[in-house]
């Protein structure tokens, strides 16, 4: 008897909540919030009777988000979006989305892929496979960006009116 394996594509994608200044900013920012969302597609011959998975949520200080996330019965090809799991950037750095694991409700093994179609495995313990990584950046470093900017900005502008003022001597000069 052969034991058939559920097979669901996953897409991930993350949108910044953050706000500076009353700017909303792609960036994702320690301390400020931020959506996740999931994509769930049945990319296997048979009906996957629902079920759920666990997504773990690793930042480079050691904290970490575990949410379990429902997964209704999707017919072969069917999509599935899930509500947005909403949470805190942590930590600056890269944080890592792992699978802490997948059930079925018929018991069957799932096997979860990406849309490259590699595979995203739930592994032993202390084995980490992340599917989707999400870089998390400090207050200061926006704001350092926008002061270099600014500085750019304005050394153009005076570098502007010195050549005008040079252009001008010059053309008193050579009359």
């Amino acid at each position: 008897m052969t034991v058939t394996t559920h097979e669901i594509m996953l897409k991930t994608e993350s949108k910044s909540k953050a706000r500076i200044l009353g700017k909303h900013l792609k960036s994702h920012v320690v301390g400020h919030e931020f959506e996740v969302l999931f994509e769930l597609t049945n990319i296997g011959s048979i009906v996957f009777p629902g079920g759920d998975f666990t997504v773990n949520i690793e930042w480079p200080n050691g904290q970490e988000v575990i949410e379990t996330l429902q997964i209704p019965v999707l017919n072969p090809g069917n999509m599935h979006k899930t509500s947005p799991l909403t949470t805190e950037a942590l930590s600056r750095g890269f944080a890592l989305l792992t699978l802490g694991g997948v059930r079925a409700n018929d018991k069957k093994p799932v096997k979860f892929c990406k849309e490259s179609g590699e595979s995203i495995v739930s592994g032993p313990p202390r084995t980490v496979y992340a599917f989707y990584t999400i870089l998390a950046k400090e207050p200061e470093e926006i704001y350092q960006f926008w002061a270099m900017l600014l500085s750019a900005v304005s050394l153009v502008f005076l570098v502007g009116i010195e050549l005008i003022r040079f252009l001008m001597w010059l053309g008193t000069v050579l009359k």
